[in-house]
């Protein structure tokens, strides 16, 4: 099935293997191994703020005027990947995705999914 999730991470992951040795794609193994890939989480929680702050908006869900910081850990090692500061109110896990496919190399071991 073109255009599913499975394709759009194995669309993250570079191949740089050899195309004459090679008997999977990524995107069978995506397919076969997607519980073991998808083991990384983000955590987003509140911060709230005092005062007049610069990119602070309301968050609806919590009630309060607040910072979002972004945490992307590894989920088999616990190591911290990524940490992002975005406004109160935003849609982290559109950034997330967005960041990881621009900025990082994304391996099996750090791809990283939303934990709601």
């Amino acid at each position: 099935m073109k255009g599913s999730f499975a394709d759009k991470i194995a669309d993250c992951i570079p191949d740089y293997r050899n195309e004459f040795s090679i008997s999977h794609t990524y995107r069978e193994m995506v397919l076969q191994r997607i519980g073991q890939i998808l083991c990384g989480y983000v955590d987003d929680t509140n911060a709230n703020i005092y005062g007049a702050q610069q990119l602070t908006l309301f968050n609806d869900y919590y009630g309060e005027y607040c910072y979002m910081p972004m945490l992307m850990f590894d989920g088999l090692t616990g190591k911290l990947i990524l940490s992002l500061l975005h406004p109160g109110a935003s849609q982290q896990i559109f950034e997330c995705v967005w960041y990881s496919q621009t900025r990082y190399y994304i391996s099996s071991r750090m791809l990283a999914c939303h934990h709601y």
